[in-house]
């Protein structure tokens, strides 16, 4: 059955016109929208959407400022399980996902997902709508039924990176802290210097059963790279070089040494190994 608005009330004062919609489906309501000047609104901290299981129970609230979810220190998006328990919790900032985190809010997760018998089953931290967190926390946690955790993931602007030979994803055994494998990522690439392995899996008793080494020197995406010609986008693609760093290579060229590249970006991460100075 086709869904059937309808307009529950219209205010429209001089300079601005205020609405709420409700959906349903038959006689079952389906959502109730408020809107302003015909953007999602609503003031005094209440949802300006919500929608409904056919039960009737709510099935997901939402906190919109000016058509942009938004809400201050609580979560700006709720969904419920239809028996009325706390699914999901998204905090957003501007129709971004992020939270405050700083030392008067606390490193606090930008989203919270919860089983049933209200556990956490999972917890990521976003800033700016993108997974990003300080002093080389992880991003993401999933957690057994237990409460042991059960993944690690560290991003950078979204991207599963970590640095310093240390692994960007890690999974454990439903056994505190007893792991099961780890993956090492740069700009969402598996990647790992020297020949090292990537993916190293372990069984129950601790022994490694990954055995896999990979060549990352062979790689075509991670061939060297000419500083002097390549484009933006394309000098982001050496390990470790981000845009601030592929900017100065472009109003410092030409460059001629390994040397002055240091120089010029202020980045020692940055291997000899995929960078070239002519053809």
């Amino acid at each position: 059955m086709s869904a059937e608005q309808k307009v529950e009330f219209e205010e429209k004062p001089v300079n601005y016109t205020t609405s709420c919609v409700s959906e349903y489906s038959g006689d079952i309501m389906k959502s109730k929208t408020w809107f302003f000047n015909g953007l999602k609104h609503r003031e005094e901290d209440l949802p300006a959407e919500t929608t409904y299981f056919d039960n009737g129970q709510v099935k997901s609230k939402t906190y919109y400022k000016g058509g942009m979810r938004h809400r201050h220190g609580k979560p700006a998006s709720i969904t419920y399980y239809s028996s009325g328990e706390t699914k999901e919790e998204v905090y957003y900032l501007l129709d971004k996902q992020s939270r405050y985190s700083c030392i008067s809010f606390g490193d606090l997760p930008s989203a919270i997902r919860y089983n049933k018998d209200g556990t956490i089953s999972y917890k990521e931290w976003c800033e700016q709508g993108k997974l990003n967190r300080l002093n080389d926390n992880p991003t993401s946690i999933s957690y057994y039924k237990s409460g042991n955790i059960k993944a690690k993931q560290w991003h950078v602007d979204d991207e599963l990176h970590r640095e310093n030979d240390k692994p960007a994803e890690v999974e454990y055994y439903d056994e505190p802290g007893k792991v099961a494998s780890m993956r090492w990522f740069i700009k969402d690439r598996p990647f790992r210097e020297n020949g090292l392995k990537r993916c190293i899996e372990y069984d129950e008793d601790g022994k490694e059963v990954e055995t896999e080494i990979y060549d990352v020197i062979d790689e075509p995406e991670l061939k060297k790279i000419n500083v002097n010609k390549a484009p933006l986008d394309e000098l982001c693609c050496i390990p470790f070089m981000y845009k601030e760093h592929a900017q100065k290579i472009i109003e410092n060229r030409p460059i001629d040494s390994f040397e002055k590249l240091i120089l010029i970006t202020g980045n020692n991460n940055i291997s000899s190994t995929y960078v070239s100075f002519k053809d």
